[in-house]
């Protein structure tokens, strides 16, 4: 019995390894952000789409609409790897021209939304992933955690995203190529 539960731990310690480092390998855009107990992979997270052209064309415009429509300074530009945006920004109530709490679900305090008035500490990509006969997977994934501005005495919640950041986002770069997003 003893030797039953020493195969099966060496077992399942060498599976978790495995699966551990193959989603590792797998994972372009890894965050970790307040309110959240672990790393946070924007690849599991995005909300994707279908574009009919290569990924060299959806690419530098899914920088430019982060960039020049939603005003968003880009801290990750890969293209070989396909992600684009800014992995760890700090925010407090807007987002270009929105309300935060447009795009995220912070809970709410005696003032309001907490995305309105918490600081908040953000992750947007947008993903581009080839596909053949010249067509490109597109993704977008938000996530976001908030801090109380008035100090620390309150621990760091977690955010959810209300859809309408990665929906905006998916609609621009559709709309260049075509294609209409729900």
């Amino acid at each position: 019995m003893q030797m039953l539960k020493l195969q099966y731990g060496t077992l399942l310690a060498a599976t978790l390894f495995c699966a551990g480092t193959l989603s590792a390998q797998a994972a372009r855009a890894r965050v970790r952000l307040p309110g959240f107990n672990q790393i946070i992979v924007l690849d599991t997270l995005a909300v994707r789409m279908e574009i009919p052209a290569p990924p060299e064309e959806v690419f530098p415009v899914a920088a430019a609409a982060l960039e020049h429509e939603l005003k968003m300074e880009l801290t990750t530009r890969d293209s070989t790897l396909g992600v684009v945006g800014n992995l760890y920004m700090i925010k407090l109530r807007r987002l270009g021209k929105s309300a935060l709490s447009r795009y995220l679900s912070c809970g709410n305090g005696m003032t309001g939304p907490n995305a309105d008035n918490y600081r908040i500490y953000m992750s947007v990509a947008a993903l581009v992933d080839p596909l053949p006969d010249k067509r490109t997977k597109f993704g977008v994934a938000v996530a976001a955690g908030a801090q109380d501005i008035q100090g620390n005495a309150k621990l760091p919640i977690a955010c959810g995203t209300t859809g309408a950041l990665e929906t905006e986002i998916r609609r621009i770069v559709g709309a260049r190529f075509g294609v209409a997003v729900r």
